[in-house]
């Protein structure tokens, strides 16, 4: 037989508040999707700035990256993602600029996965700058990049946005922890536990 409603009696829980909405934008402009942020690390600009010129040390932070080689300010590298059954390896090479009185860099690059079904191009500015206090420092970013093939469907602003919010929060955190005398991260490939996540949070902002 069917078993009876149980009445019950409401509880009160308490609700953790909705994490700040992150600073910036992301838009689509002629084919390229464009994203600008600011993030703040707890760092001096000094210390920081030392930090983002060094390509190895910032690429030793950043998920699924790995620095191959460099000459000058030519590199080589890769690129590691996984989405449940896709998985790409993106090859590539670049160029990495700074202006060390304007606290800026320009990084761009192009790349394909070894399959030859997808290829990527980009680039992406950042430039710094003094925070609320001595001890932090502000962090300027524009990121404009293109996919094309299998995995093109993550150009799209809805996918895009919270993905991007994920990896730069990931991405500040290992910046913190390397500049505060702690071991660079291990490097680990972009995954499907971190796309679920994305989705989760932009479902919550929405």
């Amino acid at each position: 037989p069917a078993p009876g409603f149980a009445p019950f009696e409401p509880a009160a829980a308490p609700v953790p508040a909705a994490a700040p909405a992150p600073q910036g934008e992301v838009r689509v402009e002629e084919g390229w999707t464009v994203i600008r942020r600011r993030v703040t690390l707890a760092h001096p600009p000094a210390a920081v700035w030392a930090h983002f010129s060094d390509p190895a040390a910032v690429i030793r932070c950043l998920r699924g990256a790995q620095l191959d080689s460099r000459e000058g300010e030519d590199f080589t590298g890769h690129v590691a993602v996984g989405f449940g059954p896709i998985a790409a390896k993106f090859e590539g090479e670049g160029r990495f600029e700074t202006d060390e009185a304007a606290r800026t860099g320009r990084v761009t690059g192009r790349g394909k996965d070894r399959g030859g079904q997808s290829s990527v191009a980009g680039g992406l500015d950042f430039a710094l700058a003094p925070g609320e206090t001595e001890a932090e420092t502000r962090a300027d970013v524009a990121l404009r990049f293109r996919i094309e093939g299998r995995l093109g469907q993550f150009n799209r602003p809805e996918l895009v946005n919270g993905l991007v919010d994920h990896l730069l929060g990931d991405f500040v955190a290992n910046c913190d922890a390397v500049l505060g005398g702690g071991p660079a991260p291990a490097p680990r490939k972009l995954g499907i536990g971190a796309l679920i996540r994305m989705l989760l949070a932009t479902l919550r902002r929405r």
